[in-house]
């Protein structure tokens, strides 16, 4: 996958931007979204691979945690999560835990290095430490 930012992948993320915008127009979602990051750091230093059942674990978790913190989208089947398209995300496991969550996924563009949220950035060297 190339992490080079052309005009036709600039482009593609502004339909996609004017397609959520067009999304929400039509069915208001943004104050039904959940999003989690599974970026950890640990006093232990002890790494875990992420993969698709600790990428389930980090699911029922974030539930959890939705749940006591939103009340409001607790019982909802309409809950919108937002995830990136890393591939323990997007494997059938995955899926299927977020279909019995009753979670829709919020669609996401291919993910660009140049694009990438600030967090990458500025946590690498905990990453890499």
């Amino acid at each position: 996958m190339s992490h080079q930012l052309t005009p036709k992948n600039m482009m593609d993320r502004i339909s996609f931007c004017e397609a959520l915008v067009k999304r929400n127009e039509i069915d208001p979602f943004l104050k039904r979204i959940v999003t989690g990051e599974e970026k950890w750091v640990t006093n232990d230093n002890i790494g875990q691979t992420l993969n698709s059942e600790v990428n389930c674990q980090h699911l029922d978790h974030l539930k959890l945690v939705a749940d006591q913190k939103r009340p409001e989208l607790a019982n909802r089947r309409d809950v919108v999560f937002h995830l990136d398209n890393a591939r323990p995300h997007m494997c059938v496991l995955t899926r299927q835990k977020l279909w019995k969550l009753y979670w829709k996924v919020l669609m996401h563009p291919l993910y660009n290095l140049d694009l990438a949220p600030n967090d990458s950035r500025l946590f690498l060297a905990l990453q890499n430490f």
